[in-house]
């Protein structure tokens, strides 16, 4: 069932997304931090663990202040 503002709704929750995005791209150009390959793999293994009928459709892996 599609409601009628759902592409409203979708629209305005990509541009917050990617202007947030846009921002934290621009803070993170003063830094050059690096998430590890470990760290990494892990938040992988922890998307592909999840039981049947769990769907993650989207991983975002970033580096967090306490990575520094």
């Amino acid at each position: 069932m599609v409601m009628p503002t759902a592409a409203v709704y979708c629209a305005a929750k990509h541009a917050v997304r990617a202007m947030t995005e846009g921002l934290r791209q621009e803070h993170d150009e003063v830094r050059s931090t690096l998430i590890s390959p470990d760290a990494s793999a892990r938040a992988v293994r922890y998307a592909i663990a999840q039981p049947e009928g769990v769907d993650i459709n989207e991983v975002i892996v970033r580096p967090t202040a306490a990575d520094m």
